[in-house]
């Protein structure tokens, strides 16, 4: 699979707070071999890793509509549910105050396809979605 995806076309789960509940999701530095892939980017992509945790809310909104419901917690997040592989999905909360995190709900090792999808997911996201613009120093900007 590639590094990246078309977020317009990602299967999004419809349904309300109590999913979540049953699907006991964690959140992805927490399971391997996400963690791995997230350390690894924050060695590699510090300002990426970091762009992952900005809420981009009204991006995501021109991308997937609303959210599938807002989960009430400190903040109002606004969360997406994405379907990885049957069984196994990656969850998107997030508020303009609060940011963005992602949880995944599935099985304790997540299968290869269901890494590989997330993981072009999180690159597309972070290389693709409200990427400031460098100054061009060459300019005196």
């Amino acid at each position: 699979m590639s590094s990246k995806i078309d977020l317009a076309s990602l299967e999004l789960l419809k349904t309300d707070s109590t999913w979540l509940a049953e699907a006991k999701s964690e959140p992805i530095f927490m399971v391997s071999p996400f963690h791995e892939f997230l350390t690894d980017m924050m060695a590699k992509d510090k300002k990426g890793f970091f762009r992952l945790g900005v809420s981009h809310l009204d991006a995501y909104k021109q991308i997937w509509g609303e959210p599938a419901f807002i989960f009430e917690g400190k903040y109002p997040w606004k969360t997406w549910i994405f379907k990885l592989a049957e069984g196994e999905h990656l969850v998107l909360y997030t508020d303009k105050d609060g940011g963005t995190s992602f949880e995944y709900a599935g099985p304790i090792t997540p299968s290869d396809e269901a890494f590989d999808k997330a993981v072009c997911i999180l690159n597309a996201i972070k290389d693709d979605v409200h990427v400031r613009k460098e100054p061009d120093v060459e300019f005196g900007m």
